[in-house]
């Protein structure tokens, strides 16, 4: 006995709905910006020169934070306007966009949490 059509394990399609789940994940982190906005925060005050603030990685790491929400709703106008012209090129470049953004805000943050997770054993520090 057979499954009818609709019960069919079709891999491309499963495969093609797990990329567009996960190509929503920066839209989704949105929710956790205050969060992370309040740990990039925590990160500046422990620098007792003020003129070295703006050198370090913290401070760019916070002007990203700031500008991923407008920077996520500008991706999300030209890519609802590329689907609607057929632009299939000016939509793969602002995914890659949004990725590379997705990355500059949650990457160095995400480090520092999953560097603190480890056993004492295994951290570099």
């Amino acid at each position: 006995m057979t499954l009818p059509d609709r019960f069919m394990w079709r891999p491309r399609d499963v495969l093609r709905s797990l990329g567009d789940a996960l190509d929503l994940v920066p839209y989704l982190v949105l929710l956790a910006l205050p969060f992370v906005f309040g740990a990039w925060a925590l990160g500046t005050p422990g620098v007792s020169n003020p003129d070295s603030v703006y050198e370090i990685w913290w401070t760019r790491g916070m002007i990203a934070t700031v500008l991923y929400a407008p920077s996520m709703a500008v991706c999300a106008l030209v890519e609802w306007l590329s689907r609607r012209r057929g632009w299939w090129r000016l939509r793969i470049g602002v995914r890659l966009f949004r990725w590379a953004h997705f990355l500059a805000v949650y990457g160095p943050i995400g480090a520092l949490f999953a560097s603190i997770a480890l056993p004492p054993a295994w951290q570099p520090f």
